[in-house]
């Protein structure tokens, strides 16, 4: 049993978002963290293996696959363990939170690339970068934001709602 928000006990579990936090979203979140540290890794294997044997330039475009596939499997995890939906407000919240998570894995595996690239040699991730005026750079990174936290928000529950709708194909096949 459990005692829902508005102080009635319910048997079903709730997956509710707390800012400050419940078990619930730190699982998610972990989940996430995971799926993007694991996809981020080899999408960079991946981009290189291909780009030394076909004239393949991925551009920035490439971190967008990434970003589907975590939240995918995230939601799919989602749609199992608490087999509903994610209420809007839920998915919102989950699209704000996984941002700074995203953008941290980003700079440490960066980061790290960085360094191995600049003790193997004068080579650099960041030579080629354009030399634009900070506002310039904030703008981008707005602009980055808005679409990572909106892309999440309305396909989170989409990835979830499939699942549940594969789940219950099914169930209905064992019938």
């Amino acid at each position: 049993m459990m005692i829902k928000q508005d102080g009635h006990v319910g048997e079903n579990r709730r997956f509710t978002f707390k800012i400050c936090g419940t078990s619930s979203v730190h699982q998610y979140l972990t989940k996430f963290a995971k799926a993007y540290l694991l996809m981020t890794i080899l999408g960079i294997a991946l981009v290189n293996v291909a780009m030394r044997f076909i004239d393949f330039e991925p551009g920035s475009s490439w971190s967008i696959g990434i970003l589907i596939g975590a939240t995918s499997w995230v939601a799919q995890a989602v749609g199992r363990d608490e087999k509903r939906v994610p209420e809007k407000a839920e998915s919102w919240r989950f699209a704000i939170l996984s941002l700074p998570i995203a953008f941290a894995i980003s700079l440490i595996v960066f980061g790290a690339l960085e360094i191995v690239l600049r003790s193997m040699g004068p080579e650099s991730l960041f030579t080629d970068l354009p030399k634009a005026p900070v506002w310039i750079w904030l703008i981008a990174f707005v602009f980055a934001a808005l679409v990572h936290i909106l892309f999440v928000r309305f396909s989170f529950p989409y990835f979830a709602k499939s699942t549940l709708k594969i789940a219950e194909k099914a169930a209905a096949k064992r019938k």
